[in-house]
């Protein structure tokens, strides 16, 4: 899968991004340097980009910022980024703290570049950065596993921040990518960023297959979102999602369970139901008709709830009911 959003870049930037689709964030001598670069020779050191793979497994953590320093200032050169101070003197300690910080994508692509091969890295907080969708992209390319290159990119990396970054659905899809292969995340942290349903979707795809993820934090999800949720929790069982619910959205999503309810009390499945509705036996009901038919039968759901079961029944909107894949 192309990780790349779609979007209107000049034709330079979208050369950049096939190359980058196609490498490891690791292989920095193609997709990452500049044009009219010399190749770097052997001997030269922090001025080559060979020496991003430095062991940095040092008990000097001075030695390790310099390093890390030097590589971010090179990057920002490099990528055109404006250097964030705070960066250049934290580099190489457990713990970034760039919140409220305007890193933008370029900010995050000269970061990510750096932190490729920073081991002692553990916890990264990027609230408000304003990464946008291509940032959230660099970002995952760092935390991405290529094993066709046997490089492992970052597995130290422990906690994510990216609260009020606008991810959207190019960046959670990006995101539920990385998860589907990352090893070493235990908290990750999106809320504030507007998840829909389809966005939602690509993150729990990520969440089922991800065995190390303990705690997710969101905000305000929607009913898709929560019986998304529901479902994996099915399959992950340990992992601690922590969201807040309107109680509107907590209404909706138990619609189904009461109607059943109302249902099983009368001796009636939901089959029944839609038979009695079905006098030509087609399989399918108007949403007109069932709508009318639980108001009639005096279901206890109010208007909001009843639209809600329309909508997880029709799920293609053709404005009626197929109720054999319901039932």
């Amino acid at each position: 899968m192309d990780w790349c959003e779609e979007d209107h870049s000049s034709e330079e930037e979208q050369q950049e991004e096939e190359q980058l689709s196609d490498h490891s964030i690791l292989s920095l001598d193609s997709p990452w340097q500049m044009e009219g670069q010399e190749q770097p020779t052997q001997e030269s050191q922090v001025d080559s980009y060979d020496e991003w793979d430095t062991d940095l497994e040092e008990d000097d953590s001075e030695q390790q910022n310099h390093i890390l320093s030097t590589l971010y200032l090179k990057t920002c050169e490099m990528t055109g980024a404006i250097p964030v101070s705070y960066c250049v003197h934290h580099l190489g300690e457990p713990s970034l703290h760039l919140n409220h910080y305007n890193l933008g994508p370029v900010g995050a692509k000269a970061l990510m570049l750096t932190l490729v091969n920073d081991i002692q890295i553990t916890n990264l907080e990027l609230e408000s950065t304003f990464l946008e969708p291509k940032g959230l992209y660099y970002l995952m390319k760092m935390l991405h596993t290529n094993s066709s290159l046997q490089s492992l990119v970052n597995s130290y990396l422990k906690e994510l921040q990216l609260s009020q970054n606008g991810l959207g659905l190019v960046g959670v899809q990006s995101l539920g990518q990385a998860l589907k292969v990352n090893t070493t995340l235990l908290l990750l942290d999106i809320s504030g960023n507007h998840i829909d349903d389809g966005a939602a979707m690509f993150l729990c795809q990520g969440l089922a297959i991800n065995s190390t993820l303990r705690i997710l934090r969101s905000v305000f999800v929607s009913e898709a979102f929560v019986e998304l949720l529901v479902k994996t929790h099915q399959q992950r069982p340990t992992l601690d999602v922590q969201y807040n619910i309107m109680a509107s959205v907590v209404k909706n999503v138990n619609a189904l369970q009461i109607f059943q309810n109302f249902l099983k009390e009368r001796n009636q499945s939901i089959m029944d139901f839609f038979q009695a509705l079905d006098e030509e036996r087609s399989m399918m009901v108007s949403n007109s008709a069932f709508r009318k038919a639980v108001k009639a039968a005096n279901v206890p759901l109010n208007q909001h709830q009843i639209e809600f079961l329309i909508k997880k029944f029709d799920k293609n909107c053709k404005a009626s009911i197929n109720y054999r894949l319901v039932c």
